[in-house]
């Protein structure tokens, strides 16, 4: 494609062309230092991480010339971590190593048992309900393997793709800094999977967790077998090109949705994931409410968009009308991140740690507030009909969501700005608000599509 032509796509068309392109690339030198003839799919299993990072980090590696030792697996969305960040994730992936070691055996086990396959789900709640063994993953870490510098060669006579975004030192850095685990480590990784009649096997997937289940579905993918991929969240279907759908669509031969449908094989299917958070949402709901609304926030830290928001909805809210306010951050990993709300002290305003389950505050709230949509909370939400608002930020909406949007922002469901939100809340007459839209046609649609929850 010509500079111009990938200057006139948009933010989210010109990520995906990057990226294909990482694939298409990369995929023919690796297929060349390995000496093999693996297929675009096959490398496109493995290196979605990597591509990622690539692409996050291409106006560095441009001119990057430092000789940093990559840890076994991928360093979060880059390439070039500052150490403290390196030494962070190796502790994270030697916990993950060392949880999981018995994981590799009882994997090879089933494959010998089993012809399904089930991986890569949330929870045992979110597996769908088919025959079939499910097995969690195994991660390899071998930190100390030595750079192989024959393996780490210019590349420029094996470049076949020339892209504006890619010139100058880009491919030559892209491979000095490919993490070892696909370079040095991968053929030992590779041959020791055993390849156990691929043409049988069927794998089911919602999330590919680590570079080696990548490399193991990868190797059965390529001798036959077959890749089902689950939709794992929201955002899916609602973008007019969104990557990560794109990504899991083209590496899948069915592509499962929560309803929606887009592509060739994408299969309108069930909303596997929300089954928990129903369960336990009727377990915990008994119409006794701890608080008024409950704030539900994105990772404030980085946006500080947010903050600002947040200080706008707490000037301008009825507090008369709602007395008791919680604030519920977005948790990583286990730690506590209170800290990122502390702008607004009050005693009626409790921040939570984010500790606990979501499901747990919003079955004791009245109303609950989404800061962006689109988001996984939202259709939870929805799921068991508690209600909800939120501020839309999906500013490029597919067709087959469009009308959607127009019938929840008609409503007061979706907000394109805090002071629209806040007018609405304040004037509302909630219970009566709500009952009118989840009874409506419109409503019901909306969730048909978008969240299914009938399995007939």
């Amino acid at each position: 494609m010509k500079k111009e032509s990938i200057y006139r796509l948009s933010f989210l068309q010109r990520r995906v062309f990057l990226k294909d392109t990482v694939f298409e690339q990369i995929s023919n030198i690796l297929n060349q230092i390995h000496q093999v003839n693996y297929s675009e799919r096959f490398w496109s299993i493995i290196l979605d991480p990597y591509a990622k990072a690539l692409i996050n980090d291409r106006d560095k590696l441009k001119n990057e010339t430092n000789n940093l030792l990559i840890p076994a697996e991928i360093c979060g969305n880059t390439l070039l971590p500052i150490k403290k960040t390196v030494r962070y994730l190796y502790f994270l992936k030697m916990v993950k190593y060392f949880k999981a070691i018995g994981h590799k055996n009882l994997i090879f086990e089933s494959l010998k048992k089993h012809d399904v396959i089930l991986t890569g789900f949330h929870d045992s709640y979110s597996v769908p309900d088919i025959p079939g063994c499910f097995v969690k993953p195994y991660y390899n870490f071998l930190p100390y393997i030595k750079i192989n510098n024959k393996l780490r060669l210019p590349v420029k006579e094996m470049i076949t793709v020339e892209v504006e975004e890619f010139s100058g030192h880009f491919w030559n850095n892209a491979i000095k800094h490919m993490p070892k685990v696909y370079l040095e480590d991968f053929k030992r990784i590779y041959d020791s999977i055993p390849l156990i009649n691929p043409k049988d096997k069927t794998f089911h997937i919602s999330m590919l967790e680590s570079t080696f289940m990548r490399i193991l579905i990868a190797k059965y993918v390529e001798n036959g077998s077959k890749l089902i991929y689950y939709q794992h969240g929201g955002f899916y279907g609602e973008y007019d090109y969104n990557s990560a759908h794109l990504y899991e669509s083209s590496i899948s031969d069915k592509y499962m949705t929560w309803g929606w449908k887009m592509l060739p094989n994408d299969t309108p299917n069930y909303a596997h994931r929300l089954k928990f958070f129903i369960e336990k949402y009727n377990e915990i709901y008994k119409q006794q409410f701890k608080f008024d609304l409950v704030l539900v926030f994105p990772p404030v830290d980085a946006k500080m968009q947010f903050m600002i928001e947040a200080k706008d909805f707490f000037r301008e809210i009825d507090r008369d009308k709602y007395k008791t306010i919680c604030l519920r951050p977005r948790p990583v990993s286990k730690l506590n991140r209170k800290g990122e709300l502390v702008f607004f002290k009050d005693k009626d305003v409790y921040i939570d740690s984010g500790y606990i389950k979501l499901v747990n505050l919003i079955a004791v709230s009245k109303v609950v507030v989404q800061f962006t949509y689109p988001s996984t909370n939202l259709f939870e939400c929805l799921s068991v009909n508690h209600p909800v608002v939120a501020l839309l930020e999906n500013d490029r909406p597919s067709d087959i969501v469009k009308h959607h949007y127009e019938y929840l922002l008609s409503v007061g469901v979706f907000h394109l700005d805090i002071q629209s939100l806040v007018a609405h809340l304040n004037t509302v007459n909630v219970p009566e608000w709500w009952a009118g839209i989840i009874s409506s046609e419109e409503y019901i649609a909306f969730k048909r599509e978008f969240l299914n929850l009938k399995t007939d």
